[in-house]
């Protein structure tokens, strides 16, 4: 008898001891855990007949193996300037410890009024926090791995002004449907994009507030909005593809730095704007900074336009107080025009380029005018270029590289002018603009 009892007991034990630092009981009479994907309840004391598993939890023999309750929050962080925060509390707050992993790629973390900056050996920001939205600029795509706990308390506090707004659910959310019941909404921008919510203009390019990034929002007093909670039917929002930033001008560098110009729709029609034209936004060396493909004369649209990058001086945005230049381009017939603008008091911002800079335009003129006759060959080139005036006169030549560097200036005559490329042109693409004609034209040229 005592033989069988030893028989019974041992097997017990073993299988006891074989996790004994691994297992925990979970309760008396069972349990019920809800995790961010699933739920699993459970009664002990009943026969098991297999083994449940998910997200790290594993239940056999009526004890649960090692788990824990926290969430894992994937943020995918590109190239750039660009927005982010999280729907987690993580237990690692430490901004150093979390970022180490990304030394080479990471430049700075700032949220909107502390910063991260190794190369500087700034850290006024010391520990993450979920309540806010963060900006940073890396020199290549990283995926930052948060893990931390779940946020019951879904509320974003706002302050009177401009605020950096974190998405604090997994599931994201449609903007108008969240922001619908708020009072004092002015706008809501991307961070480093191209995407708008601005109800008084019934603008809206951002659509969606999407997990792990963060916006910009601007509202008339004090006050908050809460995420909805997420279900399991919510439909879970994933980032698009960027807007594309190409132009008939030059590339455009996004910055963390911008400046909202609204166009209504009646500014469109009386100009004799159509479908298809390109208005962009210059500053005063001559680059395109933002600009907005016309799609429809009748809603309204605006432009995001770029100031400068503080951590690459030169790329080509804007400076504060700049003043706007407005140009149009007609593809239907290679045509431009520089446009005669006038703002709108309508909105604080009258022409000048501010940071969270608002202007609106009131009126538009256009004077459209063949674009002069002018060609370079070869292109691409190599050693020199050939440019063609015919037999304009008063031409001016400003060449500058993609991101808006200024290269050379030249007065033109008429006929051919040979440009010797020598040690100022790298290989590259090269917008050759002219000027000092009816309008102005603008060549990309390729240098090998």
């Amino acid at each position: 008898m005592k033989k069988l009892i030893l028989f019974l007991i041992l097997p017990a034990v073993a299988l006891l001891s074989f996790h004994s630092t691994a297992q925990q009981v979970i309760a008396t009479a069972g349990g019920y855990y809800e995790g961010e994907t699933f739920s699993l309840s459970w009664t002990l004391g009943e026969p098991v007949v297999k083994t449940l598993s998910g997200n790290g939890m594993v239940l056999t023999q009526g004890f649960q193996q090692p788990y824990n309750f926290y969430l894992t929050q994937l943020i995918n962080v590109p190239a750039g300037w660009s927005g982010i925060s999280s729907y987690v509390n993580p237990v690692n707050k430490d901004i150093a410890g979390i970022m180490s992993p990304f030394e080479n790629e990471l430049v700075i973390l700032t949220s909107a009024s502390q910063m991260y900056y190794p190369a500087g050996g700034i850290n006024t920001l010391v520990n993450w926090d979920y309540h806010t939205g963060y900006q940073v600029k890396a020199n290549d795509e990283f995926q930052l791995s948060l893990q931390g706990t779940k946020l019951n308390n879904r509320m974003v506090e706002l302050s009177q002004g401009w605020n950096l707004i974190p998405v604090l659910s997994s599931c994201g959310g449609v903007v108008q449907d969240i922001l619908s019941g708020v009072p004092g909404v002015k706008i809501v921008t991307d961070v480093a994009g191209t995407g708008i919510y601005w109800p008084f203009y019934g603008i809206n390019t951002l659509q969606n507030f999407v997990p792990g990034k963060a916006y910009w929002m601007s509202v008339a007093a004090a006050t908050s909005f809460t995420y909805p909670a997420c279900t399991k039917r919510s439909q879970i929002i994933t980032a698009g593809e960027p807007a594309s930033l190409e132009n008939p001008w030059n590339l455009i560098s996004p910055s963390s730095c911008t400046h909202i110009i609204a166009i209504p729709e009646a500014c469109l029609s009386s100009a004799g704007i159509e479908p298809g034209d390109v208005i962009g936004v210059f500053n005063p060396q001559g680059f395109c900074c933002g600009f907005i493909n016309i799609g429809s004369t009748t809603s309204n649209t605006a432009i995001v336009a770029f100031g400068n990058d503080y951590l690459s001086p030169g790329t080509g945005g804007f400076s504060s107080d700049e003043p706007f230049e407005f140009r149009l381009y007609r593809p239907s017939s290679g045509t431009t025009s520089v446009l005669q603008v006038e703002t709108d008091p309508v909105q604080p911002d009258q022409g000048w380029f501010k940071s969270h800079g608002v202007s609106a335009i009131k009126s538009i003129r256009t004077d459209f005018t063949p674009s002069p006759v002018i060609s370079v060959f070869p292109n691409p080139a190599v050693d020199q270029v050939n440019i063609d005036c015919g037999a304009l006169e008063n031409v001016k030549l400003v060449v500058t590289d993609m991101f808006g560097r200024w290269i050379l200036s030249r007065e033109l005559v008429p006929g051919i002018t040979t440009l010797t490329l020598s040690n100022l042109f790298n290989p590259g693409v090269y917008n050759f603009t002219f000027s000092g004609v009816a309008g102005n034209t603008i060549k990309r040229v390729v240098v090998r």
